[in-house]
């Protein structure tokens, strides 16, 4: 390790920062990631009545491990709140082990983007014409212009306030490629590929595990 450290000083514009991250500020980083999500999923379970699970259980540990450590990489704190969301969800209805293994590894690629892009899909109301009875939302290809068109819901509508609409576009991308969003433009009469989406059925699953069910 010294010798490691001793070349990364070396490291032009960036290694004084690596070195203070291989001292020890990276696990501290993790550690306080960790303490964040355990206090939110004490908050959480407070409001769950603990089902038959087995805690003693190799699945349990195993799932409990990957959570935590998804949970130290999480740099958000909405992001880290949706694994003990899962946690939760597993506690008080035992699924299957493979579902809530399955949702973890998803929801660990997805950012706060994705997620608010579900979120917005899922939400938005039916759309008209060509997308009549069509949850549908529009991503603007214009610069300077609001990301979605007036059928969508609003909340993509302040994401674009946020991100830039390559991160969006991008975000969209990649939700389609995880089968998490359908391009509904396809073979449509007049548009374009990458413009008009679809939540799908494997998006509505993701967010029934790691949405709040709280009343």
């Amino acid at each position: 390790m010294d010798t490691l450290r001793a070349a990364v000083q070396f490291v032009p514009v960036v290694g004084g920062a690596i070195d203070t991250i291989l001292s020890g500020r990276g696990s501290r980083l993790q550690m306080a990631r960790l303490e964040r999500f355990v206090g939110q999923l004490h908050d959480r379970l407070l409001h769950v009545e603990v089902g038959s699970i087995d805690l003693d259980g190799e699945d349990f540990i195993d799932f409990m491990i990957s959570c935590l450590e998804k949970a130290s990489r999480s740099r958000t704190p909405q992001k880290s709140q949706r694994f003990a969301e899962i946690v939760a969800t597993q506690v008080s209805e035992v699924r299957p082990w493979d579902d809530a293994d399955m949702a973890t590894r998803l929801l660990a690629d997805l950012e706060d983007i994705h997620m608010s892009i579900l979120g917005a899909a899922l939400a938005a109301p039916e759309g008209m014409n060509a997308f009549a009875g069509v949850k549908v939302i529009a991503l603007k290809t214009q610069p300077g212009e609001t990301l979605l068109d007036g059928l969508s819901a609003p909340l993509l509508n302040e994401l674009g306030n946020e991100y830039s609409l390559i991160s969006v576009r991008l975000a969209c991308s990649e939700l389609v490629a995880r089968g998490l969003l359908h391009d509904e433009g396809v073979g449509r009469w007049d548009t374009v590929a990458m413009t008009y989406f679809v939540a799908t059925d494997l998006a509505t699953w993701l967010m029934n595990w790691s949405q709040s069910k709280e009343k």
